[in-house]
């Protein structure tokens, strides 16, 4: 009798449908460790400084880092439209780049369309690709590189990096 032929893993929906071996169910994928190389230096405030120097939160700059730099947990309050989303993960990462500092920046958003969108606009502030520096992780998506040090994510997925990051 002949032996029996050996077969590849059926494809999988939760593989992707690429011939690979579904996940056995309860583990998960660990996250790289972070990158702990500065961020790049803009030189300047990217090719949207001006509306940027225009956006209310701009005047608050050098306040908030202050405090940022004094706090462990800063709340900003401010109108629809003033910057708060854009540009004070912007400021965090700017100051990092200035003073050579590991700095990685993660903002939790609570919808993947805002996650995305937030993460498109200010890469083009910054004058990047998105994915670069700038990036965003939502479920069954991501859009990052081992170069990215600001992220965009929904809560959930927020909520299950600090799961994973405790073990």
């Amino acid at each position: 009798a002949a032996p029996p032929a050996a077969t590849a893993p059926a494809p999988s929906p939760a593989a992707g449908g690429r011939g690979e071996a579904a996940k056995p169910q309860g583990c998960r994928r660990r996250a790289p460790p972070p990158d702990l190389a500065p961020p790049p230096a803009l030189g300047g405030l990217g090719p949207m400084e001006a509306q940027r120097r225009s956006l209310p939160v701009f005047s608050y700059r050098e306040q908030l880092l202050e405090t940022l730099d004094k706090n462990h947990v800063v709340v900003v309050e401010g109108e629809t439209g003033s910057g708060k989303t854009t540009q004070v993960p912007q400021f965090v990462l700017e100051q990092a780049a200035a003073a050579g500092r590991a700095c990685n920046v993660v903002v939790a958003q609570p919808r993947r369309i805002s996650a995305m969108s937030v993460a498109e606009r200010v890469a083009s502030e910054r004058g990047e690709r998105l994915g670069d520096t700038v990036g965003y992780t939502i479920r069954l998506e991501s859009k990052t590189s081992h170069r990215t040090r600001l992220l965009f994510c929904t809560t959930g997925i927020l909520l299950k990096r600090l799961e994973d990051d405790s073990e």
